[in-house]
């Protein structure tokens, strides 16, 4: 092993400036979920987090997924 300190020059894309579209488009390539989901935070009251917790669990899930899962089913049934 070196001990050597790391250069600009040794570090990937260096010298180079990439934009911040780039940056995100490499990062995104990079996951292998081949499903598209996104990130967001939810505000529940605290029983009904409770109840989606324990039937997650009777279910074998975890809550996000059983939220995900009843609002489709909840939207598919507006249209």
């Amino acid at each position: 092993m070196s001990n050597k300190p790391v250069t600009p020059a040794l570090r990937r894309n260096a010298g180079r400036k990439v934009s911040v579209a780039d940056t995100f488009a490499a990062s995104t390539a990079q996951k292998s979920s081949p499903t598209t989901m996104k990130k967001t935070s939810l505000q529940l009251d605290a029983e009904l987090y409770r109840r989606i917790k324990v039937l997650a669990a009777t279910e074998g899930t975890n809550p996000g997924e059983l939220v995900n899962v009843a609002l489709r089913e909840f939207l598919d049934r507006q249209a």
